[in-house]
Order: structure tokens, then sequence, then C-alpha cells
């Protein structure tokens, strides 16, 4: 494999080099003959530099399909107002969430605010007794979670949700679908949410 970059300093076999933010370690998974990664054989042209892997052993996967199994942790949400344009941080900013897929098409979500209201010891399964109905209504709406079954249509960068057990009852049964777009830093993912006259967006990390 070759990859052809631009470089402005000398290289020489085993150096760590820079393409598209990315050195060559991560971009084609070399490893050397002592098992430590590194840059094969590196010749200059003119003013770029090719990098030849004399030994691959793993290959950065373009589909989507095949890097959603894991978990994932929720880093930024933002929500735009599609009539004014104006974009704010959901539940304020205070929020914690994890995404669940795994390879056999399943699919888990947990999100929640972290200021919620009703934070003091409760005992039993009636701890909710306690709770005012202001508070109770700031728990149940500071919460989402929902499992079920997926898939990807990687032609529309699409995630269908197909709902099997919600929070929400209104959702059960009903699909859910979320656009995605992936970013410039590896693991990294950004699922948008339509919703009347808004968009969520919404960007994962995977662990």
């Amino acid at each position: 494999m070759e990859i052809l970059i631009n470089y402005n300093s000398t290289f020489s076999a085993g150096s760590i080099v820079s393409f598209k933010g990315k050195n060559l370690q991560e971009l084609c998974g070399f490893r050397g003959p002592n098992g430590v990664g590194q840059v094969g054989n590196l010749r200059a042209i003119g003013n770029r530099a090719i990098c030849v892997a004399y030994d691959r052993v793993e290959t950065m996967s373009t589909s989507v399909r095949e890097q959603l199994p894991g978990v994932w942790d929720i880093t930024h949400w933002s929500f735009r107002d599609d009539a004014t344009g104006a974009t704010s941080l959901q539940w304020n900013g205070t929020y914690k969430g994890r995404f669940m897929f795994d390879a056999q098409g399943r699919v888990s979500l947990h999100m929640m605010r972290t200021d919620r209201p009703g934070n003091r010891p409760s005992a039993g399964p009636n701890w909710a007794a306690e709770l005012t109905p202001a508070e109770m209504l700031a728990i149940l709406d500071g919460y989402l979670a929902y499992w079920g079954t997926y898939e990807v249509d990687e032609v529309a960068r699409l995630i269908t949700i197909h709902i099997d057990g919600c929070l929400r009852p209104g959702w059960l049964g009903v699909d859910q679908h979320r656009h995605y777009e992936l970013t410039a830093n590896p693991g990294e993912i950004v699922l948008v949410y339509n919703v009347p006259g808004a968009v969520h967006r919404l960007t994962w990390k995977k662990q």
C-alpha cells in the first residue's frame, strides 16, 4: 500500500508522518518486526513522500455498519430552532448518555439530565411517592431509555431503530430514524434527529 502526502521536512523509515490529521500508523495499521507500529519504507519524490507499508495488519473500516458495534458516549448535544436559527444546548448542557450497538443488530440507549430533582435518600419500590408532581415531571422528562434492533442504510446515511421497549409509551413499535455524519475524529459520529420545527445534533464517541 502506498500513501502519498505532502511534507515540509525530512523523513526516514520509522518516522511518524501525518496525513489529514492522522499519523500513518493510525491510517495503515502497520506493525514492524518487533510488534511496534511504525512507518515502513519512506521515500521522497519532489515535495511529496511515499510511504510503503510492509506489514499491514489492520484496516480502518469506512463502513458505518462495521464501526457501530460497541459502546458510545455522548459528548455534545445541540438543538437548533428552524424558525429563528438559534442553537442551544439541550437540557442546558447537563446530560449523560450511552448508546450500545452489537454486531447482531441489537441496540439500547440511556440518556439523562444530570441535574434532575429528587436526589435524596429513598428506599423500596415506592420511592416516587415522596416526590412532588413537579419533581416527577422533571425526572420523567429528563430521562430517555429504549432498546430494540437497528439497520444501517449507508447510501442514505441513515440508522433506523426498531423500538421494542421504551420509557415513552408512544415510541413502542415505532421506528426512529437518525441520519448520521462522520467527523474528522476517529471513533466519532453525529446523529441527526429531526423533529417538527427543529433539529437535534448529538455527537457520540466510541469507547
